[in-house]
């Protein structure tokens, strides 16, 4: 799924907290979605650091594992926007 394809894909935030919810149940293919989602949000992030001596893929790498951090950490009770509480 390329990245224009899911910025134009529909979802909402609880679209985002179920495939939290599952993800953390360990559900593959949640997570896997979950991610695919969110990308843009890594991508935008990781532009913001070009031209500062640092590779972009670099950038884009420690982004996703920050992404992956954020699913597994993610608490709904904060009242946040998953996106929000990843950046």
């Amino acid at each position: 799924m390329d990245e224009e394809a899911v910025k134009k894909s529909k979802y909402s935030y609880e679209d985002n907290l179920e495939l939290i919810k599952y993800a953390k149940q360990g559900d593959k293919e949640a997570l896997n979605k979950l991610v695919k989602l969110n990308l843009p949000l890594v991508s935008t992030i990781s532009k913001k650091f070009l031209n500062r001596g640092y590779e972009y893929e670099d950038i884009f790498q420690i982004g996703c594992m920050g992404l992956m951090k954020a699913v597994n950490n993610f608490d709904p009770s904060y009242n946040v926007k998953f996106s929000t509480y990843a950046v």
